[in-house]
């Protein structure tokens, strides 16, 4: 989890029955996402320090650190060890020497939910107005694979998954509940209530 009031921020694990396993406190930066990387480290987007942070989750100490150069609202460590970043105009990848190996860049900025998939695609969902795009596309060639109309998403904040069926799970955090959709676009049963 993370969260917290003002821009001080917490990040924690609970495990199964819901007992917090660790906790670190970020006192300035506003964290909003968070992915545990193993080692007794986790990554952090820190929206209004403009960086994403490799903490360990003993005393909180950066042991890595990216100036995104905008406001991160999203950090997924892959496989290869790389960082993808995203931000509401761009979405980057860097190596773990801080290169750029790349980059997606928005004529607006309206990016609102992404992620990088293990077939090298990305995903993310635009928003502009009272229209959202689930887009799906090739991150070498960026060509557009696939792309849809979701519910519209009114936060930044919030998650993006996409599951082995290649149905989409998007969190509407001011609505408090997820929509499922399957890999065609058709939004799947009733939204899911998170209240």
């Amino acid at each position: 989890g993370a969260g917290g009031g003002g821009n001080v921020g917490e990040i924690f694990e609970l495990d199964k029955d819901k007992n917090q396993r660790w906790k670190i406190t970020i006192p300035v930066g506003y964290p909003v996402d968070a992915q545990y990387v193993g080692g007794n480290r986790v990554v952090v987007a820190e929206y209004q320090g403009n960086r994403v942070t490799e903490r360990d989750t003993l005393k909180g100490e950066i042991k890595w650190e990216y100036n995104c150069g905008g406001n991160p609202f999203s950090v997924q460590r892959l496989p290869n060890g790389n960082t993808f970043i995203a931000m509401q105009g761009r979405l980057i990848e860097i190596d773990r020497n801080k290169n750029e190996v790349w980059s997606y860049q928005r004529p607006n900025n309206d990016i609102v939910r992404a992620r990088k998939l293990p077939t090298g695609e990305v995903a993310f969902v635009s928003n502009l107005g009272a229209q959202a795009t689930f887009t799906r596309m090739d991150a070498r060639t960026q060509k557009i694979n696939k792309q849809f109309n979701v519910s519209p998403v009114q936060m930044l904040f919030g998650s993006m998954d996409i599951l082995p069926n290649g149905n989409v799970l998007i969190a509407h955090y001011n609505q408090q509940r997820v929509h499922e959709y399957n890999k065609d676009g058709a939004q799947i049963g009733n939204a899911i209530n998170i209240a």
